[in-house]
């Protein structure tokens, strides 16, 4: 959360106001409105603190609540997609958070797999974007009423546009997978990692994390492990057994993180330890490449 771009005065109002989870909300939805429309929207919301200061304080609650509501909903729109009438600021921020993470994807094969489906262009999208945020496709589903054609055409085209995009067949993308769990064995040193046991066993990569979770049938058990950093790395071979495309792991984890540990503290600890192993693998990855160039 960067509350560093937002006013002072109104970040502590919605800290001073708002229980944390609700406060975290609010200042995720105004960074993204404020990543997508000009600066200026944030004196917008300062006025509101000003015009109301005399008043009761409910009054700036359910205003502010009411304007961030409005603006996401433009924003939405401004994407050309239309979602069913709702308050839930929650779908909202993780929906415009994966569009925003859209632009900025390493890999793009994912996305134009999906763009050259057969499937309806809502389902294109509901796979896309659930991938990159907290939602699942079930919930962008049910959200997403409408899609423009226009957006499925130019996000293709963006898609496209950045260099090396290559869309990879089935057998490629196992070849990938297999890859990068021998390369995460040569970094940590370690052949008992979970990912790598399983793949051992003559499973296949490249299927859901719950079939993974069933196969290992309690021969491992997540939530007797004290060591984090070990812990950490069994579950991001793991995820590194699910997929080629590196871009949504840690959301990968994030959605499935009840499915693996028990304990919210836990789950925490774990997710910056796997977000530390998935810097060092693509740290590693990065000066392979350049070693190669070399």
């Amino acid at each position: 959360m960067d509350t560093e771009t937002i006013d002072f005065e109104l970040s502590e109002y919605i800290n001073n106001n708002f229980i944390e989870d609700k406060a975290i909300l609010i200042h995720d939805a105004l960074n993204l409105v404020y990543l997508f429309k000009e600066v200026d929207s944030e004196h917008e919301y300062v006025d509101l603190l000003n015009r109301y200061s005399n008043t009761d304080n409910s009054n700036i609650q359910d205003e502010l609540i009411i304007k961030l509501n409005d603006q996401l909903d433009i924003l939405i729109e401004a994407h050309k997609l239309f979602i069913i009438p709702t308050h839930d600021l929650r779908v909202k921020v993780q929906l415009l958070n994966a569009l925003q993470l859209l632009m900025h994807l390493e890999d793009y094969s994912y996305v134009l797999i999906v763009l050259e489906t057969e499937l309806s262009d809502i389902e294109k999208i509901s796979r896309i974007i659930s991938e990159y945020c907290l939602l699942n496709e079930q919930d962008v589903l049910e959200l997403v009423t409408t899609v423009d054609p226009i957006f499925i055409k130019l996000l293709q085209q963006y898609a496209l546009s950045k260099e090396g995009v290559v869309i990879l067949e089935l057998d490629e993308s196992n070849h990938i997978v297999i890859e990068n769990l021998k390369l995460l064995k040569k970094i940590y040193k370690k052949d008992d990692l979970i990912g790598i046991q399983l793949l051992k066993s003559n499973i296949k990569p490249n299927l859901e994390i719950g079939l993974y979770l069933t196969l290992l049938n309690d021969q491992y058990d997540f939530n007797n492990k004290s060591d984090i950093e070990e812990l950490s790395l069994n579950i991001f071979s793991l995820l590194l057994l699910t997929r080629s495309n590196l871009n949504g792991i840690l959301h990968l984890y994030k959605k499935n993180s009840h499915l693996l540990l028990n304990n919210s503290n836990t789950i925490s600890l774990v997710e910056v330890g796997v977000m530390q192993c998935l810097s060092e693998f693509l740290d590693y990855k990065k000066m392979l490449i350049g070693i190669k160039n070399d």
